[in-house]
């Protein structure tokens, strides 16, 4: 390898990080800025002024848009491979991506729980329709199944994954789960979340597609070309 061609190399592994860096940054702010923009209600007026179970409806959707990012970031990191990781100076292994994991999943616990909970306050009792729905029911409830079982997907490739020194091989083809799992979230927020057709969530939706198509492509060519790196 020539000077030139290390230079060049070089270069261009900078320019790869910088731009993962900022699509990072943008995953992790644009839904905060976007749930800011759209829950104003919440400081124009006082407390007991709000409907029943605003403040909870709300901290559910936020709670959703950042299950989305950071669920994002996790499946970047995975996808990438330690190869790529370790070119981008990231590769901060497994307990990272298992520490992802984790944080998705109490997210997403605390954007169906207070889901619920919201609904149940405003009804006036226990909504039994979003707590246990039907995947074959209203537009609405079905949509809303379709993130319940999300979740189930997500779970499952978590578990496997925990469990991967007994399941051996099997566990790595139940982990990609989480890909399904990640389409379902996508269909099931961009068909009923408020948020996911507004100017910022549809910049960081587009951020988020780009930070997977990068880690997809940075895979494919450190397995293409075993020799790089």
């Amino acid at each position: 390898m020539n000077t030139r061609t290390a230079v060049s190399g070089a270069s261009a592994e900078i320019g790869v990080t910088a731009i993962v860096r900022v699509l990072v940054v943008l995953v992790l702010t644009l839904p905060g800025v976007q749930w800011l923009a759209t829950s104003q209600t919440i400081w124009a007026v006082s407390l007991d002024q709000l409907p029943e179970g605003q403040i909870l409806y709300l901290l559910s959707k936020l709670a959703a848009l950042y299950a989305i990012a950071v669920f994002t970031l996790q499946l970047a990191f995975g996808i990438s491979g330690a190869r790529a990781r370790l070119m981008l100076g990231i590769d901060l292994g497994l307990k990272f991506h298992r520490a992802l994991g984790f944080s998705v999943l109490f997210l997403l616990l605390a954007h169906a729980g207070l889901f619920v909970a919201a609904v149940s306050v405003r009804a006036g009792h226990f909504a039994t329709q979003y707590a246990l729905p039907d995947l074959f029911g209203s537009y609405y409830v079905s949509r809303i199944a379709l993130g319940w079982w999300a979740g189930v997907g997500i779970l499952l490739a978590m578990a496997v994954a925990l469990c991967r020194a007994q399941l051996k091989r099997i566990w790595r083809v139940a982990h990609w789960l989480s890909l399904p799992a990640a389409a379902a979230v996508v269909v099931h927020s961009l068909s009923i979340g408020t948020e996911s057709r507004m100017p910022f969530m549809l910049m960081a939706y587009l951020c988020m597609g780009a930070l997977l198509f990068l880690a997809s492509y940075l895979r494919f060519q450190f397995s293409a070309n075993p020799k790089n790196g």
